[in-house]
């Protein structure tokens, strides 16, 4: 009998990553495009802050509910099938929110309920995006092939937002019709992909079981983040300071109000923060971080709540502009930080559990950070809530080095 070879012995099937490639590219305009438009859309039609701090809300509230059902149908079925599963439905339901528009029947409700139901397949498509890499390429070839993955990721961060203000100069509908598009390009090139090997499968465990045993993993942890200082540290204060220093949701009213810009000009303030990232993560592939990684982070974090503070403040594009890349890369220093110790200080066994934990922290600082500016924004002003959050963002850093001072005090990221 012949033996079958294990799926790290098999070559590179170069077809299969670079559709992979080209869908995450398609997928990533797609969703940038999206809340551009959206978000110019709904300001245009109510003028509220507040509103657009709810498209935070809708997009956190699926997202959450759906946490336990994600991870089970990710391990238990193909993957790729999933992903184009859901791609396919959020196509559908763009397409549909581009015609509602299109007839003039779209208001602030119907476009809460789309993001809604855009946000349910959204909760699938990330996690089965990230499960699909390791069956197409050999183990030893995965660090290169995920790092490609970022590049398209980064890539359609910057072009994205830039496409979406340009379509929606032309009209709303314009940029939902190339969401929709972009989504099904995406569903086309994934039936291309041919994995190496099959999917995790469960056995004969029953959803209730398995919805069980996500439940006690993930609490199991937040136990175990909650028991090291560092990795608890680096956590919250990214969740905080992003909780806090969030601009996203105003960027509209910021773009049309304050720059006296069009939604193309919202576009590039929404592509800036990833150019900056994009620069960032460059600059630290060629010159890592290696040492006082704690007080760097921390570093990182002053410069976000300055590059907010500034932001705010501007009434300039271009410095405006400039302020959302420096926010882009600091943010991106944390990122690499947070996600390197998290790597590092867990075992192995445990980090699907804290990945868990980090994602979840990830969501509630980017989806309820918007909801929270919106409210403020309401309520004191778009410019006070911008330089209250940088200010917000300032104080949680320095708060964080007292109360956690193995965080600020460690010097590399692997402990020694």
């Amino acid at each position: 009998m012949t033996a079958v070879p294990d799926s790290a012995d098999l070559p590179l099937d170069r077809r299969s990553l670079y559709a992979y490639l080209g869908a995450r590219f398609s997928a990533t305009q797609a969703f940038h495009v999206f809340l551009v438009s959206v978000g110019w859309h709904l300001y245009e039609l109510t003028g509220s802050a507040l509103d657009l701090g709810l498209i935070g809300l809708f997009q956190f509230l699926p997202t959450m509910a759906m946490l336990l059902v994600v991870g089970h149908v990710v391990d238990h079925y193909d993957r790729i099938r999933v992903l184009r599963c859901v791609q396919l439905l959020s196509a559908i339901s763009i397409a549909a929110l581009a015609a509602t528009s299109h007839s003039g029947a779209i208001g602030r409700e119907l476009i809460f309920a789309f993001v809604f139901l855009y946000s349910i397949t959204r909760a699938f498509e990330g996690p089965a995006q990230q499960a699909i890499l390791p069956s197409l390429v050999p183990t030893h070839q995965l660090p290169r092939a995920i790092a490609a993955a970022s590049s398209m990721q980064e890539l359609g961060s910057i072009i994205g937002p830039a496409v979406g203000g340009l379509l929606c100069m032309i009209a709303p509908e314009a940029a939902y019709a190339a969401v929709a598009g972009l989504y099904l390009l995406s569903v086309i090139l994934l039936a291309i992909p041919k994995p190496t090997h099959a999917p995790a499968r469960g056995g004969q465990h029953s959803a209730a079981t398995d919805a069980r045993a996500i439940l006690r993993n993930l609490f199991a942890g937040f136990a175990y983040v909650r028991k090291n200082p560092v990795l608890l540290g680096a956590m919250t204060l990214d969740m905080a300071a992003t909780l806090l220093g969030g601009v996203w949701a105003l960027l509209p009213v910021v773009a049309k109000d304050i720059l006296q810009v069009d939604a193309w000009g919202l576009g590039v303030l929404r592509s800036a923060s990833a150019l900056g990232a994009l620069m960032m993560a460059v600059s630290l592939t060629r010159w890592p971080l290696q040492t006082r990684v704690g007080r760097k982070l921390f570093v990182s974090v002053f410069i976000y709540g300055l590059s907010v503070i500034v932001f705010g403040l501007s009434h300039s594009f271009w410095l405006s502009f400039v302020a959302l890349v420096a926010l882009g890369a600091s943010d991106n220093i944390s990122v690499v930080v947070r996600g390197s110790l998290a790597q590092l200080e867990t075992p192995n066994e445990m980090r699907g559990r804290v990945g868990a934990v980090s994602f979840t922290f990830i969501n509630i600082s980017s989806q309820v950070g918007q909801l929270e500016t919106g409210i403020v924004a309401a309520l004191l002003g778009t410019v006070p809530a911008i330089v209250v959050g940088g200010v917000g963002a300032i104080a949680v850093a320095g708060l964080w080095m007292k109360m956690f001072p193995a965080l600020l005090h460690r010097d590399r990221m692997h402990h020694l």
